[in-house]
C-alpha cells in the first residue's frame, strides 16, 4: 500500500515536472485583463490596454482620478465646516439663500459674474475659509464652483454639500451636518 503510494506520488511529480514549463510559458503570453479594478470609470473615460505600457498609463489616469476625487472630499469637508462654524457664531442661523433639497443649487464663484442661479456664501464664508474651493472639472466660464448646496428637512434641518463633477461614475462625495 505504501510502494503504490509511492508510485502515484512520483507519477505526479514527474507529470508536474514534465508540464510546469508549458503552464509557464503560456501564463508569459496570456493578454492583460481589460479592466483591473472593481471600481466603474465614467462613460469615455474606462480605458482599455493590451500591453504593459498601456495598462501603466491606464493606472496613472486611474490614480489622477482617485487624487481629484479625494480633494473634493477635502473640499466638500471644508465647506460643510465653514457652514456650521457660520451657525456657531450666528446663533444656529444659516446663511442667507441656502435653498431647499426640492432645489438643489450650486454655490457661486468668488468672481461670478451673474450670481442669480447659484448660492452667494462669499460674505458668509469670508471669516472661515480663505477662498471657495472650485472643482477641478467645473467649467470656467460658469459661475458655479460645481459644489452643490440644499437643506434637508424643509429648513431646519442638516446642510448637505455635494460634488457634481466625480470622476467615477457610481461615486457620490457629499457631506451633512
Amino acid at each position: 500500500m505504501i510502494i503504490s503510494r509511492l508510485r502515484a506520488l512520483v507519477v505526479s511529480l514527474s507529470l508536474l515536472a514534465l508540464f510546469a514549463p508549458v503552464a509557464a510559458l503560456a501564463r508569459e503570453r496570456a493578454p492583460l485583463p481589460v479592466q483591473v479594478s472593481s471600481r466603474r470609470l465614467a462613460p469615455g473615460q474606462a480605458k482599455r490596454y493590451q500591453s504593459r505600457k498601456d495598462r501603466s498609463s491606464y493606472l496613472k489616469l486611474r490614480d489622477e482620478y482617485s487624487m481629484r476625487n479625494d480633494r473634493r472630499r477635502n473640499e466638500v469637508r471644508s465647506l460643510v465646516n465653514a457652514i456650521f462654524s457660520y451657525r456657531l457664531d450666528n446663533n444656529y442661523d444659516l446663511p442667507p439663500g441656502i435653498p431647499d433639497h426640492d432645489d438643489p443649487r450650486e454655490i457661486c464663484r468668488p468672481d461670478a459674474v451673474s450670481k442669480t442661479s447659484c448660492v452667494d456664501l462669499t460674505s458668509a464664508f469670508d471669516p472661515y475659509m480663505e477662498k471657495i474651493p472650485v472643482d477641478p472639472l467645473a467649467p470656467a466660464d460658469q459661475n458655479g464652483t460645481g459644489y452643490v448646496i440644499y437643506l434637508q428637512l424643509n429648513g431646519r434641518g442638516k446642510v448637505t454639500v455635494e460634488a457634481k463633477y466625480t470622476e467615477e461614475l457610481l461615486a457620490v462625495i457629499k457631506q451633512s451636518r
